[in-house]
């Protein structure tokens, strides 16, 4: 919940897994415990989180599931989205 809580604040996947700060040094926010070396299960190379839910368009009900696949690489290149999908 926390990493869609990141995204949701338009943090990029450094600042969500790591840390955030603003102008004067402030901390706005604290990354994920554990970080990338820690994010995903049992050491896996991704991890997958997938939410669906209910909107109102042209007063219809219509249901999406948004889906983030996330490979965290502990090497220099660091995190990366490997795919991204809206469906509705």
């Amino acid at each position: 919940m926390r990493f869609l809580h990141g995204i949701s604040r338009g943090y990029n996947l450094a600042e969500i897994m790591g840390e955030k700060y603003v102008e004067g040094g402030f901390l706005q926010w604290r990354g994920i415990r554990g970080g990338t070396r820690e994010i995903t299960f049992l050491n896996a190379e991704t991890f997958t989180l997938e939410v669906e839910f209910t909107f109102e368009y042209e007063e219809e009900q219509q249901e999406a599931i948004y889906a983030i696949t996330v490979n965290p690489d502990l090497s220099d290149r660091g995190p990366r989205i490997c795919e991204e999908k809206l469906q509705i």
